[in-house]
């Protein structure tokens, strides 16, 4: 959250004027619309026409006001443009968390990977009456 002091015409008694900032899930959203095309002056209504949001909420979105917005309304809008759904919720691809993944898999020497594989035989055992 800003904050900024601004003294009155006479000089006198300074207040203080907090200006929030819109939560990073919205800032990822209105940059991947702008990204896929939608003109700036057209993200707000786009929003509004894909998640039925009202333009009173999506204000509240934007100005920070809202912790973030429902995952149905970001799912909806992931699906109209194709919009990777782990980046607009995390800000990371689904790439960077594969590689990622890889990369722990390798420090420790792929236990996480046998573990899972493990399990995967276990549970196909148990299932099948083995």
């Amino acid at each position: 959250m800003k904050e900024e002091t601004h003294t009155q015409e006479d000089g006198t008694m300074p207040t203080t004027c907090e200006y929030k900032q819109p939560a990073p899930l919205v800032e990822r959203i209105y940059s991947a619309l702008l990204d896929s095309g939608i003109p700036e002056h057209k993200v707000r209504g786009e929003i509004t026409r894909i998640t039925g949001v009202s333009k009173q909420n999506l204000t509240h979105w934007f100005n920070g006001n809202t912790e973030k917005p429902d995952s149905d309304h970001v799912i909806a809008i992931s699906n109209e443009y194709n919009i990777d759904l782990m980046w607009l919720f995390t800000g990371k691809s689904q790439e960077q968390y594969k590689e990622n993944r890889i990369k722990m898999d390798k420090e420790t020497s792929g236990s996480c990977v046998n573990i899972a594989n493990a399990e995967n035989v276990y549970f196909r055992k148990n299932a099948s009456g083995e």
